[in-house]
């Protein structure tokens, strides 16, 4: 069915042409077209079914986004611009837009960043809830002309999404032998056959070694546990010195937003803030107590890296700041990144707030129950697609909530 789509000629301007839009009920999704020049319902329908062609970028970008800038197109050049709604019942209608003249706005998302996340497959949209195995909504997450003609087509964004989070996976499981493996490599190169005419020394040295050996692992699981155990909470030690603190924005996402940050050899303990708003000089002190509005700060041990953020709701903006608590008490600002887990390659990671995980139980249990379902209808029936989806709902599920045994022991069955 051709897609009528209205296209508005525009030229690109220095800080990028924005599109701006007014929210509806019942939408699921929106797509956004950048042809090179005007095309015609049909050529428009053959772009969204592939996810773009040459002449035409296509981004599909969630119902909370009102807003996005093209960054991609050199300036000064010609794009014809087009914006379409899916709404929950897999129908697709031509949305009524604006295109400003550098009219992005802090909260616009960038179609260069909608494309990185695209190909990575990191950028989630939500399929319908009651459309999702309907013919009109098949083209939201696996078209049928890539699955027809993978090799001729570009990548599906869903097919990408989950590489991306097996890759993301596979890079958290390499990283924890990277920083073990070290006894087995001494305690090899430290018992080797002895020649036989120096047998003897190397022999009476073998206890000694093998006893420094086991004192060295003793200290490094004490050590170990020592930094495992949960450091004193910010609120418990008073803020004494002034602090510039330079709190930053993103949006949560669907899977935890990770907030994570570079090794501090000196840190006793390292300080998270969350809030739905920035703070600034005396409420630092307010919020590390624990009596800023809308605010969390927690303290988590030397040895974490990254947190996950279980407080800022679904598709809001929160702000962030981590600092840095010496063993004297002292603090200092810290930098750190925020992403998901595709981006960061932080797939786990503590709750900024541990006690809060309700909500999250109830996502995650739902992912679970679907994953199953769809599980049983591969063992009954033999479809490769359901097998896929369930591997994939329980990846997610352990994306947005690390180690949850249920998720992990359903994973173990399909493996």
């Amino acid at each position: 069915m051709p897609l009528n789509v209205v296209l508005v000629p525009q030229r690109q301007s220095p800080n990028g042409m924005a599109l701006t839009w007014t929210a509806l009920d019942g939408v699921s999704a929106y797509q956004i077209f950048v042809a090179q020049k005007r095309l015609s319902p049909e050529e428009l329908e053959a772009a969204a079914t592939l996810n773009g062609t040459e002449e035409c970028f296509v981004a599909k970008v969630g119902a909370e986004v009102r807003s996005i800038v093209d960054d991609i197109t050199p300036q000064g050049e010609a794009r014809h611009y087009g914006v379409a709604m899916i709404f929950d019942d897999g129908s697709v209608k031509a949305a009524r837009f604006r295109a400003v003249p550098d009219g992005g706005a802090a909260d616009s998302f960038h179609l260069s960043a909608v494309k990185m996340r695209m190909s990575t497959g990191s950028y989630r949209i939500k399929p319908p809830p009651e459309a999702a195995g309907s013919a009109s909504a098949r083209p939201i997450a696996a078209p049928a002309a890539s699955r027809a003609a993978p090799a001729a087509a570009a990548e599906d964004p869903m097919e990408a999404r989950k590489r991306a989070q097996r890759e993301a996976r596979a890079r958290a499981a390499g990283e924890a032998p990277a920083t073990a493996p070290e006894t087995p490599p001494a305690r090899a190169a430290a018992s080797p056959r002895p020649a036989p005419a120096a047998a003897a020394a190397p022999a009476a040295a073998a206890p000694a070694a093998r006893s420094e050996s086991r004192a060295s692992e003793g200290r490094s699981e004490s050590s170990s546990s020592a930094s495992a155990e949960p450091p004193p909470q910010p609120s418990t030690i008073p803020l004494t010195d002034p602090l510039d603190v330079r709190m930053q924005g993103a949006t949560q996402t669907w899977d935890g937003l990770r907030i994570y940050w570079e090794r501090e050899p000196r840190a006793a303990a390292y300080e998270v803030i969350a809030s739905d708003h920035q703070i600034f000089g005396e409420e630092l002190a307010d919020a590390l107590a624990g009596k800023a509005d809308f605010t969390t700060a927690a303290a988590v041990a030397p040895s974490v890296m990254c947190v996950l953020d279980n407080v800022t709701p679904r598709e809001s903006r929160g702000w962030y700041a981590v600092l840095v608590r010496y063993r004297d008490g002292k603090r200092a600002p810290h930098p750190f990144k925020v992403g998901d887990a595709a981006t960061s390659g932080k797939t786990s990671g503590p709750f900024i707030n541990p006690n809060r995980t309700g909500e999250l139980r109830g996502e995650v249990e739902g992912l679970i129950a679907d994953a199953k379902e769809q599980w049983e209808r591969w063992k009954k029936e033999q479809d490769g697609g359901a097998r896929r989806e369930a591997k994939r709902m329980a990846g997610d599920a352990l994306l947005i909530w690390p180690d949850y045994p249920a998720a992990k022991k359903l994973l173990a069955e399909m493996a």
